[in-house]
């Protein structure tokens, strides 16, 4: 079998092979790289891993989990940072910071669920629990952009006036990017 195989008259995939038999579709990409969310592509009826990715899906009988690393890692850090609220709240109940916790438990939580949640299926294709795989994206975004702008303001209000106007003029430079290319996505892919 060759090393590379044409998959389509598009030069720009191929079939490559890594080091444990795996296989994965390589697809040249423009300098912004993939599109959030699309670590993986369909061909022929099945789901390939699209470049590689360090977080190839595992199949758990019947059910993909598209990311294990990543959902692995924050299910991890949501544990973890639940665990410490609950021992600080019953420690010290001042020590815990009450504007931010909430919003990093929901980050991680929701970021871990995008991770599970398969984005593929036989029937649906990579339509498969769209939606919920966009309100858990969305979710997590903003919550993360949340935090950061607390943490701004705390600083000083300049900061986050800075940091507000600094999202706004770079959206289109991927600052915001992850929640723009989900929103594009959703909004022309159907």
């Amino acid at each position: 079998m060759a090393e590379q195989q044409l998959l389509t008259s598009d030069s720009s995939i191929s079939k490559q092979y890594d080091e444990q038999g795996g296989v994965y579709i390589q697809k040249k990409l423009d300098v912004r790289g993939p599109v959030v969310g699309l670590y993986s592509i369909e061909f022929e009826g099945d789901l390939y891993d699209l470049n590689d990715h360090y977080s190839k899906p595992i199949q758990i009988g019947n059910f993909i989990v598209r990311s294990p690393i990543e959902a692995a890692i924050n299910i991890f850090a949501f544990v973890i940072l639940l665990g410490l609220t609950v021992a600080a709240v019953l420690d010290d109940p001042d020590s815990v910071d009450y504007w931010t916790t909430p919003f990093k438990l929901l980050h991680l939580l929701f970021h871990s669920i995008v991770h599970i949640v398969p984005n593929w299926s036989k029937e649906d294709g990579m339509d498969h629990k769209k939606c919920l795989r966009v309100i858990c994206g969305i979710t997590f975004g903003i919550s993360r952009y949340v935090v950061i702008l607390i943490y701004f303001w705390r600083i000083h209000w300049g900061f986050f006036v800075g940091m507000l106007t600094l999202f706004a003029l770079t959206a289109k430079l991927r600052f915001l990017g992850e929640l723009i290319k989900t929103l594009w996505r959703i909004q022309w892919s159907a």
